[in-house]
């Protein structure tokens, strides 16, 4: 007797065509499981439903649809009235789901529809609750309370029934969250709160997924950093979850090569968008391309999305070619800016210049014009490192913000080596090359690895770097 998995959906109509292609990767990544679908909605055509229905019965999974209310539902747009157009009335159905569910399910992995399965689930799916209401990807927490991503989760459906989770529990919550006036973000800090006076804000998240926070359960490449960088191999990844980078969304017009044009397609019409082509490299690529594998046979995979392949496809060659371009580019400039110290100083950053740099006879201030997510500020180096030379660096300096301050070796190809986190006014390190890099680091690199906030700034003094070449 085949072993059963409970999978949950909910979605309105814009974005319900991109359900198959999630059916197809959840089928073909569990050929040993019986995956039973429940598929709750209101404001999806029925003919649509029809077809993702048997779309499922083509693939012998189990589809069960439940019609919802709305209105049942419209209190929780209170929590965050700001991004209803991203958090929907049906991005808050999974929590009253064992309201609706059949009595015998025990557990059931809710999965947002922009997520594509890319491995086997069930050995996380069979995990031991520990009597918490959720076992999640991930944490995080900008309140006194801690959430988890809503993208991928599993819900503990008998404690939920047992602790009387219902609509009047939800309502209460949400009320305070007015009252209180937070900042809310959807339904993942929705149930945060909610859930702030159990053990752990209601939710586990396991040893093996805190270790990696952006790994194989609940990928976000939005999120991860090291994505940006070159080639990365993703070992254990199950669960993408294309957060702000959509496959679907982005594409290139082929009149507009050359200027890299991005558009959208929005229900079959082509629009245009703003694209951060940083974040194009060819991992990030390849993931979008891992969609476009399992988009090709599912329904709905109308000529839009065929050509919107064919677009990611032409990313997939051109963009990391047009990155260095521009970042060597970049770098001549920075030759022209000469710093106090023997380093010399770009003024602008690897994507954009979203710092204002201010020089004095004592220091050289950047601070930030706008929330980023992660600038560059690049000094070329006078001669290219290799492994084995030994490089410190010693400076004064004085900074405002809550991200870590980093400082690292870059090569043309963006293979990096990093030093300590900056934590003092004094700062000193030193670290010898290892032989990661082929080319040989040309590049000393100064940077924020989280999100910089408006006014953030760093103020360099006058310091110096050593190079103690093994040649």
């Amino acid at each position: 007797m085949k072993k059963t998995m409970n999978v949950l959906l909910s979605c309105d109509n814009r974005i319900a065509k991109y359900v198959p292609t999630l059916q197809v990767s959840l089928y073909e990544n569990h050929p040993d499981i019986d995956v039973h679908i429940y598929f709750m909605y209101a404001r999806v055509d029925e003919n649509t439903v029809t077809v993702i229905e048997d779309f499922a019965g083509q693939h012998g999974m189990s589809f069960t649809k439940i019609k919802v209310d709305n209105r049942d539902f419209e209190f929780f747009g209170k929590a965050d009235p700001k991004r209803l157009h991203m958090f929907p009335y049906e991005a808050y159905y999974h929590m009253l789901a064992h309201e609706y569910l059949p009595e015998d399910l025990d557990r059931i992995v809710y999965l947002d529809v922009d997520t594509l399965c890319v491995g086997d689930l069930f050995e996380w799916y069979s995990n031991d609750f520990q009597d918490h209401f959720y076992i999640a990807a991930n944490r995080y927490g900008r309140h006194d309370f801690r959430a988890f991503n809503a993208g991928c989760f599993l819900i503990n459906l008998n404690k939920m029934c047992a602790e009387n989770i219902d609509l009047d529990f939800y309502a209460k919550k949400v009320e305070q969250i007015v009252s209180l006036k937070l900042n809310i973000t959807g339904d993942q800090e929705t149930v945060g709160f909610s859930f702030r006076q159990y053990n752990n804000n209601g939710f586990l998240v396991l040893p093996k997924e805190e270790k990696q926070p952006t790994g194989g359960i609940n990928f976000m490449p939005r999120r991860n950093r090291n994505c940006l960088f070159g080639e990365r191999q993703f070992p254990d990844l199950r669960i993408i979850h294309y957060t702000y980078h959509k496959p679907w969304k982005y594409v290139l017009e082929n009149s507009q090569k050359d200027n890299l044009l991005p558009l959208c397609i929005r229900d079959g019409v082509p629009a245009t968008v703003d694209f951060d082509y940083s974040v194009a490299t060819d991992s990030f690529l390849k993931l979008f391309n891992m969609y476009w594998d399992y988009a090709s046979k599912a329904p709905f995979y109308d000529e839009n999305y065929k050509e919107a392949q064919v677009r990611t496809q032409e990313l997939t060659r051109l963009i990391p070619e047009t990155i260095r371009s521009k970042k060597m580019e970049l770098m001549q400039k920075a030759k022209e800016a000469l710093n106090k110290s023997n380093l010399l100083c770009l003024d602008a950053t690897y994507n954009d210049c979203n710092f204002v740099v201010e020089k004095t006879d004592d220091y050289m201030e950047f601070r930030c014009k706008y929330y980023i997510k992660e600038q560059w500020i690049v000094f070329p180096l006078t001669k290219n490192l290799s492994s084995g030379d030994n490089v410190s660096v010693n400076f004064k300096c004085a900074y405002k913000t809550d991200a870590k301050i980093c400082l690292f070796l870059v090569d043309s190809d963006l293979k990096t080596q990093h030093f300590p986190v900056i934590n003092e006014s004094n700062y000193q390190a030193s670290i010898t090359i290892d032989n990661k890099s082929q080319l040989g680091y040309s590049y000393l690199c100064l940077s924020s690895n989280s999100f910089p906030k408006k006014g953030d700034y760093i103020r360099i003094y006058d310091g110096e770097l050593k190079i103690n070449s093994k040649k």
